[in-house]
């Protein structure tokens, strides 16, 4: 790679085997990279490079690790990755940050810098994220001529207490945002471990689901996650859940909100992340 700039930005995803996620990624490094200024390239944590390149416009996905390696023999004085990812210190989080540590070991007179990811429980209140998902249930609620539904959060479900607790803080801003717009809010986990230590995820959504169906409530499901693919996407992991139920309660009224996010809205929340970390941050050639 062949680039004279001295710091150059690594929007890096989980990966995925389904080429529409790092399209999205690459379209999301394309317009920051114009947006800030600064070299960004998409890369992949795994899984990605299993994706054929006539599934992306002939273009293969460039993996965290070899990606790194590459720019430390190129020049480049400063590496700033960017997790496009939900949740600081999350398993995936943490296995990005392991990357950079041996990438940074490697090569000492290199700089890594990992920012924080889309969620942090150092965010303001509310996180920028919340109008996003107001914007989403209110489109919903009107469209659909809703009064005052049930609204269910749900993410993936996770390992560590803190990303259950940072998505319950989305779900207490977000409810208090609505107002009187809903009748109430339930954050929710789509799994998890069945050992009890794991128990700070639930409600599932599974049960919150039948018990909405019991209640006679009108559900409008919002999803926790930057993007769909084989959990929140059609015909996903959520919606096998909500098939499940619906086949138990047939007149359980279900109303999807928006699965993604305007691009403009994921650059923000990346932008946020790049001037946190770039703030007090000089040129070499200023100091």
């Amino acid at each position: 790679m062949e680039t004279s700039a001295w710091r150059v930005v690594v929007l890096a995803d989980n990966g995925s085997v389904k080429p529409y996620a790092p399209l999205m990624t690459r379209k999301l490094a394309q317009q920051l990279q114009e947006e800030i200024g600064v070299k960004t390239i998409p890369a992949s944590l795994a899984h990605s490079d299993r994706i054929s390149a006539d599934r992306l416009n002939g273009q293969p996905v460039a993996l965290v690790k070899p990606l790194l390696r590459e720019l430390s023999m190129s020049g480049i004085e400063e590496v700033i990755i960017l997790p496009f990812m939900l949740a600081s210190g999350g398993a995936i989080h943490r296995k990005l940050a392991a990357e950079i540590e041996i990438a940074s070991n490697s090569f000492p007179e290199m700089k890594f810098e990992l920012t924080q990811a889309i969620l942090s429980d150092s965010d303001p209140n509310p996180h920028p994220i919340v109008p996003m998902f107001v914007e989403h249930i209110e489109s919903t609620i009107q469209e659909k001529s809703l009064d005052r539904p049930r609204v269910i959060l749900v993410d993936h479900g996770s390992p560590r207490r803190e990303s259950a607790n940072l998505r319950n803080s989305v779900g207490k801003q977000l409810k208090d945002s609505l107002g009187d717009r809903i009748e109430d809010l339930i954050a929710a986990s789509m799994e998890r471990r069945p050992e009890a230590e794991y128990d700070f995820n639930e409600p599932m959504l599974k049960k919150v689901l039948e018990e909405s169906a019991e209640e006679r409530k009108t559900i409008v499901l919002a999803r926790l996650f930057l993007q769909p693919g084989k959990h929140s996407g059609k015909k996903g992991d959520v919606d096998e859940i909500c098939e499940e139920v619906f086949r138990r309660f047939p007149e359980l009224e279900i109303h999807h909100a928006p699965r993604v996010f305007l691009q403009k809205n994921l650059i923000h929340l990346l932008k946020i992340r790049y001037k946190e970390i770039t703030k007090l941050q000089q040129s070499p050639s200023d100091q």
